[in-house]
C-alpha cells in the first residue's frame, strides 16, 4: 500500500506548495517562524565563532 505523495514543483525560481502544505503552514507558521529565528541566531553564533565560515574542521 502506497502513501499519498506530497508534490512540489519549481517554477522559474519559485517553489509552488500543494494545499496540504498551505494547511499545515497556516497552522504551524508562526511557530516555524520562531525556530526559524533560533536557528538564525545559532548560525550566526557559528560563523561569528569561526570567521564567516559554518564549520571549522581542523586537520586530524
Amino acid at each position: 500500500m502506497l502513501a499519498p505523495a506530497t508534490v512540489t514543483l519549481a517554477t522559474e525560481g519559485k517553489i509552488i506548495h500543494d494545499a496540504e502544505y498551505y494547511i499545515i503552514e497556516a497552522q504551524n507558521g508562526e511557530r516555524w517562524a520562531a525556530g526559524d529565528k533560533q536557528i538564525d541566531k545559532k548560525l550566526a553564533d557559528l560563523r561569528k565563532k569561526n570567521g564567516g565560515k559554518l564549520l571549522c574542521f581542523s586537520p586530524s
